[in-house]
């Protein structure tokens, strides 16, 4: 999976946290010097390496991007760009954080579209996948892990995932089964851990188990449930079913609400039907609570990076306001809220 270019621009970590680009040019003049930091030309920086990027954020409070995190999308519809998000939330991650804490992508959807994204080709059919490893037939996580980047990892899936349902027919397995398997992954890689899930566009106990995982993360991790909206009526309806039926299976094991957040996806302010459905999802009583503060914005950036196998990052120059969605929502997922990312 290429997600080039690695490095943040100077007026990228301006945005994003919040502060003006002379005070952040200002603020790196101390390490200018250091290679293995920034990427410079001229002596003019001309890009900033993930490691400084994570260390200017955390210093201006952003904890939560060091931390192990587990992020599900799910959604009941299809066309709503499930997969796209998961391949681009985990490149904006590999810009953001430290190369040292792994990303890890688990596609959990038998049609495979994130493995043939993220690595151009499906699970063989003598490869371990997810069902490998739910049937026990599977000693380490390792055996199930691709490298696709910079340690960027893939648990890669094939049409054998279809049967996953059926070997998830006790409902203990949906406690249990997915949080196992994200707590071995996060043992294997350390401290940092980025894991991010494609489940199936439908209702099924393995996309509950990672959805039950996520209210299972420790006090000092993050577990985030988002679901991408359609910009049409169908769609508004998948995300509420999805909002709906994840609060009863956490409240069912934990006693508790799903920590989520419904993303638009497509949305473009110049048509009538993003701002007719973006006003219909915000008086809806379910999906408004649950709206997050940022839409990833219609561009045919992502078609092409879809035909290319790579995510937007890759062509940023025709891509910049994609990527910022991006990066804003993997930072809302992640907990760091906009009004929190000031000096």
């Amino acid at each position: 999976m290429d997600c080039r270019p690695i490095a943040l621009r100077v007026t990228e970590l301006a945005r994003i946290s919040g502060i003006g680009k002379p005070a952040v040019s200002m603020a790196l003049k101390g390490v200018a010097n250091a290679p293995e930091k920034l990427e410079l030309a001229g002596g003019k920086i001309v890009g900033i390496l993930p490691e400084t990027v994570q260390e200017f954020l955390l210093a201006r409070g952003q904890a939560n991007l060091a931390k192990n995190s587990l992020i599900v999308l799910s959604t009941q519809t299809g066309g709503c760009g499930k997969t796209s998000s998961c391949i681009n939330l985990a490149a904006a991650a590999r810009r953001m954080t430290s190369r040292q804490s792994a990303i890890v992508l688990i596609d959990a959807d038998s049609q495979a579209s994130l493995s043939l994204q993220a690595s151009g080709t499906a699970a063989g059919d003598d490869e371990p996948i997810l069902l490998s490893w739910i049937e026990g037939k599977v000693k380490s996580v390792a055996d199930l892990l691709t490298q696709v980047g910079e340690n960027v990892w893939l648990i890669r899936s094939n049409l054998n995932n279809a049967f996953l349902d059926r070997a998830m027919g006790r409902p203990q397995l949906i406690k249990t089964a997915a949080t196992k398997l994200v707590r071995e992954l996060i043992d294997h890689f350390g401290s940092g851990t980025k894991i991010l899930v494609d489940t199936p566009p439908q209702l099924s106990s393995i996309g509950q188990s990672f959805i039950v995982a996520t209210a299972a993360m420790n006090q000092d991790e993050v577990g985030t449930l988002l679901v991408p909206i359609r910009l049409d009526d169908f769609g508004i309806k998948g995300a509420q079913i999805a909002i709906s039926e994840a609060n009863e299976v956490v409240n069912a094991f934990f006693n508790t609400s799903v920590k989520a957040l419904c993303f638009v996806n497509g949305f473009d302010q110049r048509t009538k039907n993003s701002v007719r459905t973006l006003s219909a999802i915000t008086r809806n009583p379910v999906l408004n609570d649950f709206l997050a503060p940022v839409a990833i914005r219609h561009s045919s950036e992502i078609a092409r990076s879809i035909a290319r196998r790579s995510s937007v990052f890759t062509d940023y120059k025709n891509a910049t306001t994609i990527g910022a969605d991006y990066m804003d929502l993997l930072l809302s997922a992640l907990g760091c809220e906009r009004d929190e990312r000031t000096e």
